[in-house]
């Protein structure tokens, strides 16, 4: 039934009372705002508020409670935990309770940090979602969450609380179990939850370490002394070439480079914790394609890991970006690699500190493709059907600096083949810069049929032009 002015009058009465945390409302509500007309009345109110709404009165707590209500509560689960399939928390039983009563079983779960738990549950599921679907041998190395008693434990170890966000992200799930067990199984070690990305003969990716390895590590740097012995380091890569630290005083990230040197990981100044936004972002990049999957390793059984190069960005300032010259496709991104950069103070000297390491894709479009993407100035459309690299130009633009040529054929010692239609070529090169922002863009030349062939189409092949710059977040 519709309700009286009177008792949407009173549901006005009860939102400003229940705002001002004001529970004593048993002699102050209207007689006939129970049952249907009490559900329509919170159909649109949050978690919160059904809860401080169940604290006034048994009769609205049982109402709330009721089988008719249920749906309030699943739709919460799925809204404030991202737990659509009423599966409760990860360490508790909650097999065939309500969702009324697993809604509060996520709230004992938080242990006090209900928003940041909130978010960085929800990037879990985002991150586990797009590992099941692309990346599957990751998911089996994630190990099962640490317990409230463990992280305590940790805590008086350490003699500081961790940071809320760093707590909830291994409440879910205490790191990863990336130790080579065996001939294959040692690939294992590439399958860091946090992707990577390969350059010549280097192949990175980076985990997230289990509680007992944070603490390893932490008692070895402050043991150690020097610039480490303040940060706190959650995540690395194999052979701890990449590192991401916190630093236990102000919870500030970095990527820690050697003794002396860190950049920062997550901008600083916002309302959470830094781990958590850095955390939810790559949730969000992995949910929104940014990234995608592939073997990082150059082996046949080699296991795909979300690949740090990203395939889109928005805007042209962004780290992704695609020229197409007359059916010819130029795909260029760009990753940021502290671990490879100089001492920042050496810019001074005029040696080349940041490093930005580079992927190019080379692809020919269809004919039906190349037609539609055909410039009407160039004359009369003839498709090209195949075509061979022969050379290219780089120019890096270096702000404020002197820019930097490179020329010669080919691209790494490679003159690859496209074909209409057929598969992509992707390479993997690097530039070093005397400063932290720049430009990169160029051209490749490509032959019609091949290189050999005599008195066919010379195709120059713009690269788009793609920012150098730190990026706000480093993974």
């Amino acid at each position: 039934r519709s309700l009286t002015a009177s008792e949407y009058s009173c549901a006005r009465r009860i939102a400003a009372a229940i705002s001002a945390h004001n529970t004593q409302m048993n002699t102050d509500v209207h007689p006939s705002l129970y049952g249907d007309a009490l559900l329509i009345v919170v159909e649109y109110l949050d978690a919160k508020v059904l809860a401080k709404i169940s604290c006034v009165q048994r009769a609205w707590r049982d109402a709330l409670s009721s089988p008719t209500a249920q749906h309030l509560w699943l739709r919460a689960l799925g809204r404030d935990w991202g737990d659509e399939t009423a599966a409760g928390p990860p360490d508790r039983k909650c097999r065939g309770q309500p969702p009324h009563c697993l809604y509060r079983e996520w709230v004992m779960f938080a242990g006090g940090h209900c928003p940041v738990a909130q978010a960085v549950v929800r990037a879990w599921k985002d991150i586990e979602t797009w590992l099941s679907k692309n990346c599957p041998q990751i998911i089996r190395t994630l190990r099962p969450g640490a317990t409230e008693r463990q992280l305590r434990a940790a805590e008086a170890t350490l003699g500081f609380p961790l940071p809320p966000g760093l707590r909830m992200i291994l409440r879910v799930h205490d790191g990863q179990f990336l130790r080579p067990r065996g001939r294959w199984q040692s690939l294992d070690a590439f399958c860091g939850i946090f992707g990577g990305y390969s350059l010549y003969d280097d192949y990175v990716t980076m985990g997230l370490l289990s509680l007992g390895e944070i603490l390893a590590l932490s008692s070895s740097c402050n043991s150690q002394g020097g610039r480490d012995s303040s940060s706190l380091i959650f995540a690395c890569s194999q052979g701890s070439v990449k590192q991401i630290c916190i630093d236990k005083v102000n919870g500030a990230m970095a990527s820690i480079l050697g003794q002396a040197v860190d950049f920062p990981a997550a901008p600083e100044g916002a309302a959470c914790c830094a781990v958590q936004r850095w955390f939810c972002e790559y949730a969000r990049r992995l949910r929104d394609g940014v990234y995608a999957a592939s073997p990082i390793f150059p082996l046949k059984r080699s296991p795909s890991t979300p690949c740090l190069y990203p395939v889109r960005s928005s805007g042209p300032h962004g780290p992704a970006q695609v020229a197409v010259t007359q059916g010819i496709r130029v795909h260029a991104s760009v990753l940021f690699l502290p671990e490879y950069c100089s001492n920042p103070q050496d810019e001074a000297r005029g040696t080349e500190a940041y490093t930005f390491a580079y992927q190019i894709t080379f692809s020919l479009l269809s004919e039906e493709e190349q037609a539609a993407a055909w410039d009407g100035s160039l004359g009369t459309f003839q498709p090209l059907l195949a075509v061979q690299l022969v050379n290219r130009t780089w120019h890096f633009l270096p702000t404020d600096h002197d820019p930097i040529l490179a020329s010669g054929p080919g691209v790494v010692g490679l003159f690859p083949q496209l074909s209409a239609g057929g598969p992509s070529l992707t390479y993997n090169s690097c530039t070093q810069m005397p400063c932290p922002t720049g430009r990169m863009t160029g051209s490749f030349g490509f032959k019609e049929g091949d290189a050999e062939a005599q008195g066919t189409r010379f195709i120059e092949a713009a690269c788009p032009t793609v920012h150098l710059s730190i990026p706000e977040y480093i993974y």
